[in-house]
């Protein structure tokens, strides 16, 4: 006869039901990672900027015969927030030039004038990767340098200049694209009218430049 206790141990042993085998969920597997996302690009993502005016329309509205050639530089930095929201902010520096044509010159007249200009500027608007629109506002100082002539007597003639410190201050619109690898490439227009507080000079502006992001 078997000993109790190694009948006991036997009943336990073989008297336990087996395990169940369950089939794998195949919901239950490792967890996936998440699908990569494209960094944004373009006009959506914050990098600083630089723009370049090779030519510049701007137009005299109080004086209409008064037509002035510019060029400029501007650079900044360019914020995004949310999906649409873009802005920049920087500063900019500009310079017009008019000479007074020959027809329009008499004994003592103004012979041409430069003006320099200086400042702050904002946009703020809405973009994609490729498009930003926006509303354009600058402050500045606008150093005015007037060329004169002075036909005197027995042919004689007298050149000079003078100076003058004005403040102006700018409003308009615009619309940029980039193009090219990487959207670094900007293409740009705008429009403005800027408005010299003490002469007091109204000008319009059509701007048109390149630029690049970095």
């Amino acid at each position: 006869m078997l000993p109790p206790l190694v009948c006991i141990a036997w009943l336990l042993t073989f008297s336990t039901p087996p395990t169940p085998e369950f089939a794998p969920d195949p919901l239950a597997g490792t967890a996936r990672p998440p699908e990569a996302v494209d960094p944004p690009q373009g006009f959506r993502a914050p990098s600083n900027y630089l723009h370049v005016s090779p030519g510049v329309l701007a137009l005299a509205l109080d004086a209409p015969e008064m037509r002035m050639y510019a060029w400029g530089v501007a650079g900044g930095h360019h914020f995004v927030r949310g999906k649409r929201f873009a802005a920049q902010l920087g500063g900019f520096f500009e310079h017009l030039v008019w000479a007074e044509p020959q027809s329009f010159r008499s004994v003592a007249s103004t012979t041409g004038m430069h003006f320099l200009r200086v400042g702050p500027e904002v946009r703020v608007g809405a973009s994609g990767e490729r498009v930003f629109g926006y509303g354009l506002a600058r402050i500045g100082l606008d150093v005015m340098v007037e060329r004169w002539h002075v036909n005197g007597e027995y042919g004689s003639s007298l050149d000079g200049s003078e100076a003058n410190v004005d403040f102006m201050t700018s409003i308009g619109a615009g619309i940029q694209g980039v193009v090219g690898p990487g959207h670094r490439l900007i293409l740009g227009v705008e429009p403005s009218i800027d408005v010299d507080v003490r002469a007091p000079l109204w000008t319009f502006k059509a701007r048109v430049f390149l630029g690049w992001r970095f």
